[in-house]
């Protein structure tokens, strides 16, 4: 379960962080006037992104639809939060995401935030715990993907809608080319810095990964070519661990600001047992229990 729970809040950053590494396309010569009336639908998605490709913040507001699928069983999960980015593009990122999540008739709250290397869970009176992560690194592994697609080649049909001063792009994605970006960001995240050893303690690092099938999105643009909104919708194989479950997610972001106005405050630190500890701690309690 604390695998699924990982999976969930980073599907939910990186996200928010493929708002911003999928504006890494280079573009030049061309601006948003010149293309707002255009009916290319590849030509605008060049230009916005190129015309963001430096952005290092962000602020948006979300929520979450997911359903894990397991034989005939299945599980759906609702979320809405908020995701704030800051200094995304160097090892200052700082990152604090709230999500409420409803889960087989039952409710919880948590904050999750990263800086210095560690990415903190505060599962209120659940217990809270830290995990040693890259994320950095994560983040840049997508924009280095984004940027290696030539062309924009993982985007397989667009088209373009307009009402009144919204500009909607609607695209599909390659499957085999967004699984291939996905893994790459769950191993970075996955790496050794995650690994718990300790008595009747399994390894976190164990097999995380996913297999996409469909993918489809939307950007909608704002009157000067800002992304006010992305949605996205996927359905994917996810193995956790020994475990292989379907995974179907509709996840709609709705962009508050971006770029430098993005300040992030980190609560404190202080009281965050490593992820270690915490299993051992509840294992503990277990046995005293038993």
């Amino acid at each position: 379960m604390k695998n699924i729970l990982k999976t969930t809040l980073l599907t939910a950053a990186l996200s928010a962080g493929m708002a911003l590494s999928a504006m890494a396309a280079e573009t030049p010569g061309k601006t948003w006037e010149d293309v707002k009336n255009s009916e290319d639908p590849m030509e605008i998605i060049q230009v916005v992104e190129n015309l963001n490709k430096d952005v290092n913040g962000i602020d948006t507001d979300y929520l979450m639809n997911m359903t894990l699928r397991f034989g005939e069983e299945s599980i759906p999960m609702y979320t809405t939060g908020n995701v704030k980015i800051q200094d995304a593009n160097n090892e200052a990122m700082k990152l604090v995401m709230t999500m409420n999540m409803n889960a087989m008739g039952e409710n919880q709250s948590i904050t999750a935030f990263y800086t210095d290397g560690w990415y903190y869970y505060d599962m209120g009176e659940n217990g809270k715990y830290k995990l040693e992560m890259n994320y950095v690194s994560a983040l840049q592994s997508t924009q280095t993907a984004a940027m290696n697609q030539s062309g924009l080649s993982y985007i397989t049909d667009a088209s373009v809608e307009r009402n009144g001063e919204l500009t909607t792009i609607y695209f599909s994605m390659d499957g085999a080319a967004m699984t291939d970006l996905v893994n790459k960001v769950l191993a970075q995240t996955s790496g050794a810095g995650n690994v718990v050893n300790g008595p009747g303690v399994e390894s976190q690092a164990a097999g995380l990964g996913m297999n996409i099938g469909e993918c489809k999105g939307e950007y909608t643009l704002d009157a000067n070519g800002n992304i006010i909104q992305q949605r996205i919708l996927m359905n994917a194989d996810m193995s956790v661990d020994e475990l292989t479950m379907g995974y179907e997610i509709f996840m709609e972001m709705n962009i508050k600001a971006i770029g430098d106005s993005v300040v992030v405050t980190v609560p404190s630190t202080e009281g965050f047992p490593t992820m270690e500890e915490y299993l051992q701690q509840i294992l503990a309690e277990s046995g005293a229990a038993a």
